[in-house]
């Protein structure tokens, strides 16, 4: 006849260190003993240690999980994608990215919109980094929730290392899959001494061009002096490559802020260093070339279409430039359309240095152009109405 056993189940870990802690031993024993079982439980049940250490001040904590991550990126990388999307641990993310196979991570993470949006690019840049080449196989993951943060792991990879002919010829390759606006971007970020930049706009697909463009004009003023802007800008209108249409205001608003004309309705803002005076701007420029003052970049284009609004654009920077100068430079431009422009500008400086109606007025009454003259002193009294309103 048999006789039933209470079952006696194992102590767990915890219990067995909380036993340890209570039994009489040197100190060296002590360690020596913890450290034997911290390891056997790390060996045995990474996972189970790992989220044990979550709430554990112990020495070495934060070395052991590091260590932790590591392994279980390799070892279990699913286990530990469930404890980085439980416990939002940063070190885990990255860790899943240095340490695991990143086609595997790529495949357990491919639609999982819980992801930080940095994860996918982070894989990606890191594979690179090993593997160069390592972008030519990410089409897989051209339907999935997280292409766009992939891409641009792999465009920074490539356009960091300024492989601009394999990223532009890898564009054309995706065809319809590639993400226009992050590449057009990622195109945007390259360094301004990188050698023809703009004019390597051409070797991108059609539709990257124009964000592209965008993207570059969008960070010419705090990146670029103003011969670099000026060269941009020629560039882009002479290819046509920015897309512009007669009446497309946000593009112009992109253009006004790139050239420095946007603040309180179309005053230039200053931003790296821009030069003041007329002097100045004609100077030179750090490369010893010649500097163009904006009066006469704007002379450049035709008085129609996009060349109008540069022309515009131009004339409007140049009339900051001249600060008290302009009484006597203005009436030197030999075009009348672009004299009427400075004169609409500078009637805006001065109602907004506080100077009364009869002070700006006079100077639109200089304005040849008896229809513009009109839009330009409605375009005050808009300002001044704006301004009061916020006051």
């Amino acid at each position: 006849m048999s006789r039933s056993r209470d079952r006696i189940e194992a102590p767990t870990r915890g219990e067995m260190l909380e036993e340890m802690a209570r039994l009489s031993m040197t100190a060296e024993d002590r360690a020596w003993l913890k450290r034997s079982l911290l390891d056997d439980w790390r060996s045995e049940d990474p996972l189970g240690f790992l989220e044990a250490l979550d709430d554990q001040p112990w020495p070495g904590r934060d070395h052991h999980m590091d260590e932790l991550f590591a392994e279980l990126a390799r070892r279990d990388p699913e286990s530990l994608i469930r404890y980085a999307r439980r416990t939002g641990n940063s070190d885990a993310w990255n860790q899943l990215a240095e340490s695991g196979d990143p086609r595997q991570i790529m495949a357990l993470l491919l639609n999982d919109p819980a992801v930080p949006k940095r994860v996918m690019g982070h894989v990606v840049s890191t594979a690179m980094a090993k593997d160069p080449d390592f972008y030519r196989g990410l089409t897989f993951l051209s339907n999935s929730v997280h292409w766009k943060d992939a891409f641009a792991g792999a465009a920074s990879a490539l356009l960091s290392r300024e492989r601009v002919s394999e990223y532009s010829a890898w564009l054309h390759d995706l065809g319809e899959s590639v993400p226009a606006k992050e590449a057009g971007e990622a195109f945007a970020s390259l360094h301004d001494d990188y050698p023809g930049r703009t004019e390597k706009i051409a070797d991108l697909p059609d539709a990257v061009r124009l964000p592209a463009a965008q993207f570059m004009v969008a960070g010419l003023r705090e990146n670029a002096s103003d011969s670099e802007m000026m060269k941009v800008l020629e560039t882009l209108n002479r290819e046509d490559w920015w897309g512009w249409k007669e009446g497309d205001s946000e593009w112009e608003a992109a253009l006004e802020r790139a050239i420095g004309t946007d603040f309180l309705g179309m005053r230039p803002i200053i931003g790296r260093d821009l030069v003041l005076t007329v002097e100045m701007q004609v100077a030179g420029d750090p490369d010893g070339q010649p500097k163009m003052s904006w009066a006469e970049w704007a002379l450049r284009f035709p008085d129609e279409g996009a060349g109008r609004l540069l022309r515009d654009l131009g004339a409007r920077r140049w009339v900051f430039d001249l600060g008290n100068n302009w009484e006597s430079e203005i009436p030197k431009l030999p075009d009348a359309a672009l004299r009427d422009t400075a004169y609409a500008e500078q009637a805006l400086f001065t109602m907004d240095g506080g100077e009364n109606e009869d002070a700006w007025g006079a100077i639109l009454d200089k304005i040849e152009d008896e229809s513009f003259r009109e839009s330009a002193r409605a375009r005050i009294e808009g300002e001044r109405k704006r301004w009061a309103k916020e006051e």
